[in-house]
């Protein structure tokens, strides 16, 4: 399905506005072609990155192919619509961007801080402000933005790392700050929202319902028996589904982050394909 079909469903448009709160943002129901083409284009970029992300982040062949997988792949429509309606894409031309390239904006300062919203789950971004580039992605449910960003922060500060982020990027009272081959430290880093709601609104009440019921994903039957049979026993039906479309968010940003900037080995949809930090 293309991301203009989505656009194109009023329905759908205002459901994201107000999950989302993009009226704060001043967005409206009303779609205009361009962004509809965009949304498109954007589309066959995301697309394109997620076979290389498939071979760079899952060694097991096997693995590659599964249903999460097929299922992320299938949604980057919802990215791509949701990203075009949120303003978070490139101002350049998408068909000039080469592979390297970040599809996102130069800079955050449209973007919400998640401070704002300490409360709200979802995806959220990190964006590094002495090299003006975003460059990492993360999901989180079930906790606020501000929660998240505490354990990201304190992680940060441990003597050893226990992931790629925090090698590239530990805090400034970490004794790795002057270690050789940082990016920079975590206190440069800002936290930007990507896609988040308020877990106890109407809204986020409908995520288990498929796009064309009311909700935001595209799923079918058998899609979601797949979903409420992961996770375990200890969330409910709807829980599955509100991190199904965090995950979901967080690959979008993923893939539209620049390759090269892009400082996650994770996989994404661990809780469901069974792979962790990015190992094997």
């Amino acid at each position: 399905m293309l991301p203009s079909k989505l656009l194109s469903d009023e329905r759908w448009v205002r459901f994201v506005v107000l999950l989302l709160n993009l009226e704060d943002l001043n967005v409206t129901s009303t779609i205009t072609t361009q962004q509809k083409i965009k949304a498109d284009h954007l589309v066959k970029m995301l697309q394109h990155r997620f076979q290389q992300h498939l071979i760079h982040r899952i060694k097991d062949k096997c693995r590659r192919t599964h249903w999460s997988m097929l299922f992320a792949y299938s949604n980057l429509a919802i990215c791509a619509a949701c990203m075009v309606l949120c303003n978070h894409v490139a101002d350049e031309e998408l068909r000039f961007l080469q592979d390297s390239d970040s599809l996102l904006p130069p800079n955050p300062y449209n973007c919400f801080q998640c401070a704002r919203f300490p409360m709200r789950e979802g995806a959220y971004l990190y964006y590094d402000g002495n090299k003006g580039t975003f460059i990492r992605s993360g999901k989180v449910t079930r906790r606020g933005f501000t929660v998240r960003g505490k354990e990201h922060f304190d992680k940060s500060k441990k003597v050893k790392s226990s992931t790629h982020f925090y090698d590239l990027y530990p805090s400034n009272s970490s004794p790795r700050a002057n270690k050789r081959g940082t990016r920079g430290t975590f206190e440069n880093l800002q936290m930007i929202v990507g896609a988040g709601w308020d877990p106890t609104s109407n809204c986020a009440e409908m995520l288990d319902r498929s796009w064309e019921n009311g909700g935001l994903l595209i799923f079918n039957e058998r899609e979601s028996t797949q979903i409420r049979s992961s996770m375990g026993k200890g969330m409910t039906d709807l829980q599955k589904f509100q991190d199904m479309c965090a995950y979901q968010f967080e690959m979008g940003y993923d893939l539209a982050i620049s390759p090269g900037c892009n400082v996650s080995r994770s996989p994404g949809i661990e809780s469901m394909l069974g792979i962790y930090g990015g190992q094997e």
